[in-house]
């Protein structure tokens, strides 16, 4: 190269020039796949939680909780392929416990549209099952006035006894089956709560007809630290039914759920299901505290004397 050469002159920057809209593109492509890479998993779990909120609120929408209610709201999540095969077997439940064949026979194409992929197992006597076959049988044996299993399931896990007073001149004694197998962490959460003292002589609220709530004392986090989310377990067979214990969610948190307090449903609940994970099961003195909670006013003093988680045998 002489010395009145210039860079301009060299082949090396002819060459960046004409190809500088390819090198260009090929560095805009390695940034794009670092983003991606970065953010993917953070996106995913926002177009995760936000799938979840849709369907908590067409689930349990005021407009209508029951199954037509629902029918008319799930079109809005036909395109999610997450949320609308719930959508539709929460609609089949929904309509088979109301005994409303109308509405069974308008979804029997959605669960035929779903067969064998839904992406849903249940266990059966004679193996897993794709969870739209299992309910498309269930449309068939209702139709043809066979009885199905739309029932609460037993609990199979170890119990709990809550000491319950209304207005400090009656104590109330309930037992809880929990249903440890289908909700592990949640059930893992209150007997930790209940073993650590955070449930006794807490206060309790009536919360309309629906429930009472539990207060439990505050869980102490160190500074700095954050605790996991209690995530929603979800399970089917085991429904908001009345008398059950669940959690409940975190407002505007759709999935997580809130360690510092639990309800006792006061009546079936089921546009709740899949929204709060079921703990247990009432399996012990709940017809006179049904009664006294009925009869209580929204004011009542509601207290939980003690809490303890029971023995084996016991």
């Amino acid at each position: 190269m002489s010395d009145s050469t210039t860079f301009q002159d060299t082949p090396l920057y002819v060459w960046l020039r004409a190809n500088a809209w390819y090198l260009l593109a090929g560095v805009a492509l390695v940034a794009g796949i670092s983003l991606y890479r970065e953010n993917a998993p953070k996106w995913h779990a926002n177009s995760q939680m936000k799938s979840w909120e849709q369907f908590r609120a067409l689930a349990a929408s005021p407009s209508g909780p029951g199954a037509e209610g629902l029918l008319a709201r799930m079109s809005q999540a036909k395109d999610d392929p997450r949320i609308y095969p719930w959508l539709v077997f929460e609609a089949v439940r929904r309509s088979s416990m109301e005994g409303d064949p109308t509405a069974l026979a308008s979804l029997k194409p959605e669960l035929e549209a779903l067969r064998g992929a839904s992406g849903a197992l249940v266990a059966t006597p004679t193996g897993s099952l794709d969870m739209a076959d299992y309910l498309l049988e269930k449309v068939y044996q209702q139709a043809a006035g066979l009885p199905d299993d739309f029932v609460l399931v037993e609990p199979d896990g170890r119990k709990i006894e809550l000491i319950i007073s209304v207005n400090d001149t009656t104590t109330y004694t309930l037992v809880y089956g929990l249903y440890e197998s289908a909700a592990p962490h949640g059930c893992a959460e209150w007997m930790a709560a209940i073993e650590g003292g955070r449930v006794n002589e807490q206060s309790a609220r009536k919360v309309g007809t629906m429930g009472v709530t539990l207060a439990l004392k505050s869980i102490v986090v160190p500074e700095g630290a954050a605790p996991d989310p209690w995530l929603v377990e979800r399970t089917w067979g085991i429904f908001h039914g009345e008398g059950v214990l669940t959690a409940l969610q975190i407002p505007g948190k759709a999935g997580e759920q809130d360690r510092n307090s639990v309800q006792i449903v006061l009546q079936n609940s089921y546009h709740l299901d899949g929204l709060n994970t079921v703990l247990g099961k009432v399996v012990e003195g709940w017809a006179p505290f049904k009664t006294a909670l009925d009869l209580a006013e929204p004011t009542a003093k509601i207290q939980v004397v003690s809490a303890r988680v029971l023995g084996a045998g016991q």
